[in-house]
């Protein structure tokens, strides 16, 4: 339901709020600012597979915030 989606998605957005400010930034630039895994990981100077293991992990943290 729509009520539904809505309670999600604020949770999702505090979710993030609670995430260390590179996580967070990490998330942002990739699904809000649109930059690709591998434009971030040439800004911070490490490989492809880092950021895309990063993202896995910061994934799994909100998603555990979000079920709790």
């Amino acid at each position: 339901s729509w009520a539904r989606n809505v309670y999600k998605r604020q949770k999702l957005h505090r979710a993030i709020e609670m995430l260390p400010q590179a996580e967070k930034e990490l998330i942002s630039d990739l699904y809000f600012n649109g930059y690709s895994m591998r434009t971030i990981a040439e800004k911070q100077g490490v490989s492809h597979m880092t950021i895309q293991r990063q993202v896995q992990k910061i994934l799994a943290k909100l998603k555990n915030f979000i079920k709790s």
